[in-house]
């Protein structure tokens, strides 16, 4: 809830609008699409859950240690990406855009990664395949509705 006020406040403050709070949702969904396959890959490799990503920090929260974060956005929006890896080798990388809304990529060792959005009520998922270009699938993500 913490970087939802901190967003809210500096869209205050720089008086950012619609759009670029668009921007900065399109350039964290590109992040989180580009961090899902980098961590697929070490995943297969090692055969276990990573420890530590460069670039992701612990959160401070005693009650989630195992979970990473990082910053994502542009220069005036920007958002918390949250990384959990599971037992199983599965994965995912939260982007909250509000207390209601925002992206997961997902996936597992092997097989497709997955991205879901839209409200918490309604999600929509689509299949993130290995020649789609990230740029492309973090614009159609924030642009399109679910249907």
């Amino acid at each position: 809830m913490r970087s939802v006020s901190l967003i809210v406040m500096s869209c205050l403050l720089s008086g950012c609008g619609l759009e670029d709070q668009r921007q900065g949702m399109i350039a964290a969904n590109i992040s989180a699409i580009k961090e899902a396959r980098k961590i697929q890959a070490e995943i297969a490799g090692a055969r276990k859950c990573p420890d530590r990503l460069s670039g992701w920090q612990r959160k401070g929260d005693a009650r989630f240690q195992d979970e990473l974060v990082r910053v994502a956005g542009t220069a005036k929006v920007q958002y918390t990406m949250s990384f959990e890896c599971y037992e199983d080798l599965t994965f995912e990388i939260t982007l909250k855009y509000s207390f209601d809304s925002g992206t997961g990529a997902s996936g597992s060792a092997t097989g497709p990664l997955e991205i879901t959005y839209g409200h918490f009520t309604e999600p929509c998922t689509i299949e993130i395949r290995a020649a789609d270009d990230a740029a492309t699938v973090a614009t159609r993500v924030v642009r399109e509705r679910c249907t």
